[in-house]
């Protein structure tokens, strides 16, 4: 998914300050858009960290010869079931975003929307990447399940 990122260069020169950053010696409380802000990058946190660990099971089950059965599996992995529901909260809450406020109100809190940003672009090449070596254990799953049919029509014929 990616963001609209031409909604945001044209403020990316100006030195806006945040509001829930410190103005004159008072700390103001973080705004609502502060907080939904803050609540798209924890999400999109916790889905980059669970693609990390699907992507490092992946590899390894790829490579099982190498690590044989000693492999510790994380516990705290969502299954994709989880892991589509926190994509879709993701995404629901990047839409809310954009129909809730303008070029200019998410202009004043352009550090965080770049680290949305950021994050996305992480996400996207990570994902191409698990996508990837998804692809190379289908082609291997492949291969392997020709080599089984061929054993047995092998074992056939000498019965």
């Amino acid at each position: 998914m990616k963001l609209h990122l031409s909604l945001f260069q044209s403020n990316q020169a100006g030195g806006f300050n945040s509001t829930s950053r410190a103005r004159q010696g008072k700390l103001l409380v973080p705004s609502k858009l502060t907080k939904n802000l803050e609540a798209i990058i924890k999400v999109s946190r916790q889905l980059l960290s669970q693609l990390d660990i699907k992507m490092a099971n992946a590899i390894a089950t790829n490579n099982e010869n190498v690590y044989n059965n000693n492999l510790s599996i994380n516990t705290e992995q969502l299954n994709d079931e989880q892991l589509l529901s926190l994509s879709n909260v993701r995404h629901s809450l990047i839409s809310q975003l954009f129909e809730t406020y303008s070029q200019k109100q998410l202009s004043v809190e352009l550090t965080m929307v770049n680290e949305i940003v950021t994050l996305d672009e992480q996400l996207s090449l990570l994902s191409k990447n698990n996508k990837q070596v998804l692809a190379q254990q289908m082609s291997k799953l492949k291969n392997s399940n020709k080599v089984r049919d061929l054993y047995k029509k092998i074992l056939g014929r000498c019965i």
